[in-house]
């Protein structure tokens, strides 16, 4: 982090006083414009940036729906096809880890589907 330490100073001088700037030692004129108009114009950033956080948000949400699926058609699927990992079935069968195991890589089918991809 040497090589970018000056950075860090300056970031730390703004930091310590984001209102005066102009009274931060080490900020040249550049500097001073440069946050100025990060702070008078704050949504000004390229349009790449937002489509890439509004693609991530998307992302983010079919995540969460492929979790929440997985998690509710655990109540039920399990039963439903015989491979149950606990109750007194499994147990008399002696099949709850290998049953548990088996309900582990269905849900993590999707994510294993991608990694292969």
């Amino acid at each position: 982090m040497t090589d970018i330490r000056d950075l860090l100073r300056k970031g730390a001088l703004v930091a310590r006083d984001p209102e005066n700037l102009t009274f931060a030692p080490g900020l040249d004129q550049d500097d001073i414009l440069v946050l100025t108009n990060e702070k008078t114009n704050r949504w000004n950033q390229p349009w790449m940036l937002y489509f890439m956080v509004a693609l991530n948000s998307v992302g983010a949400a079919i995540q969460g729906w492929d979790q929440t699926g997985s998690n509710g058609a655990n109540l039920s699927f399990p039963q439903e096809f015989g491979i149950a990992d606990t109750g007194s079935t499994c147990q008399l069968d002696g099949t709850c880890a290998q049953n548990s195991w088996i309900i582990g890589a269905i849900n993590a089918m999707p994510y294993m589907t991608i990694a292969i991809v």
